[in-house]
């Protein structure tokens, strides 16, 4: 797209680059929080709407495990442009001073790191990771006893994905408490 005598890519162009490059620009909390709003809001609906129409769960139960998968993508995202920015403060590839170095490092901790440790951590009550623990016992709950055969897979796929994004998301906290905190 042309844009003030320049162009700008389209989102999925950029996210195809980044990928293709490997080159993730950190997200801020506020961004990653809200793929937390957006599950939240889909979580509620669908447990508002469960016994209303079908196509719409089915729609909603849908919509939630992408914006799962988002979410997951963004933390990986995140953690590896963190470690990538991370490894080069300490091997100082850019010859700055240590004072700046602790500067810089204090920077990616308090506005990056810390922040997103608190979105996956277990304790803290109104963490996504925690979102995502309820809607995975919903799911493994529905996917059991809910009356329409197709809405009871699609929870069961649901809650199957859910274990892995949880187990991938475990990976990612693992580095950020061993590696980057």
């Amino acid at each position: 797209i042309e844009q003030n005598d320049d162009f700008v890519f389209n989102e999925p162009y950029l996210v195809l680059f980044e990928f293709i490059h490997q080159k993730f620009k950190p997200l801020l909390p506020e961004e990653i929080e809200q793929f937390g709003t957006s599950i939240r809001e889909l979580f509620l609906h669908i447990k508002q709407g469960i016994q209303l129409d079908k196509n719409i769960l089915l729609d909603r139960i849908e919509a939630l495990a992408t914006q799962i998968h988002k979410f997951k993508n963004a933390i990986v995202n995140n953690t590896k442009s963190l470690l990538t920015r991370s490894r080069e403060l300490k091997a100082n590839t850019n010859k700055i001073e240590y004072q700046e170095k602790i500067k810089q490092a204090s920077f990616l901790i308090d506005h990056y790191i810390l922040p997103l440790n608190t979105i996956l951590d277990v304790n803290h009550s109104q963490s996504i990771y925690n979102e995502l623990l309820s809607v995975s016992q919903y799911s493994n709950a529905r996917r059991f006893d809910y009356g329409d055969e197709n809405i009871r897979r699609q929870f069961e796929k649901l809650y199957f994905t859910l274990r892995q994004i949880q187990k991938d998301l475990n990976v990612q906290s693992v580095i950020i408490s061993n590696e980057l905190l």
